[in-house]
């Protein structure tokens, strides 16, 4: 609470004039009694002058009726003295926000009654292993054919892996995924003439079995042996 002496104002002013609600209530000897009601100014202005010793105020209550955020500042004046903070200078209180302080805490409620809090460093408590309050993590699933959006309420770890289930296809299914794939704009088609250890000799040396509709755009042709070839590809 706020202790106020015969003479003592608690004063304030927002960014915007008569837009602010504010209200005191306190105690007059051991009378809860409401001090004061009415709009901040746009300028430092007295919101409850003590008339005598011994007035404690529990509670001053702030209402931002805009539809924008405020400045907003209150003050203690003590009578005869200099204006001191209350709270933190030219506070912001968001549009249709409420701020409550009874001299030693501060309390900001949004619009729909919610009161607003900061977190402080907390990371380690989501650890995924050992932290108190575990995000929930994903078990690894396969790459699928196809994008998806994913319906899990869990997130993937650094260490996430998937297993390449590209890599286990057979010939067959490689076979398909091309065909399927309408948009592949590039296929690589690999064919090794091998001598089994020895010189390759002439004549024809296999058939390559294309399986769906193309355009041969480019040939590379290379060797791991030294000497000279010469190689003919029929269509």
């Amino acid at each position: 609470m706020i202790a106020l002496d015969n003479g003592d104002k608690v004063r304030g002013d927002a960014a915007a004039a008569d837009i602010v609600d504010y209200t005191l209530h306190g105690l007059v000897g051991t009378t809860i009694t409401q001090l004061a009601d009415g709009q901040l100014p746009g300028a430092i202005g007295d919101l409850y002058t003590a008339g005598e010793a011994g007035i404690a105020v529990t509670s001053i209550i702030l209402v931002n009726t805009d539809v924008i955020a405020r400045a907003v500042n209150l003050y203690l004046t003590p009578s005869g003295g200099t204006e001191r903070r209350l709270i933190p200078k030219d506070m912001s209180l968001g549009a249709g926000h409420a701020l409550i302080t009874d001299g030693i805490r501060v309390s900001v409620y949004d619009a729909s009654g919610n009161l607003l809090t900061v977190a402080g460093a907390h990371k380690d408590t989501h650890d995924p292993i050992d932290g108190s309050d575990k995000l929930d993590t994903a078990a690894p699933v396969k790459v699928g054919a196809a994008n998806a959006i994913g319906s899990s309420h869990s997130f993937a770890r650094a260490d996430h892996v998937h297993e390449r289930e590209h890599a286990r296809y057979t010939d067959a299914e490689a076979v398909a995924a091309v065909k399927a794939d309408a948009g592949l704009p590039i296929v690589t088609i690999t064919f090794i003439i091998d001598g089994g250890g020895s010189a390759i000799t002439t004549g024809e040396k296999g058939h390559l079995r294309i399986p769906f509709a193309c355009t041969i755009n480019r040939v590379t042709m290379l060797a791991d042996q030294s000497g000279s070839i010469v190689v003919d590809i029929w269509k």
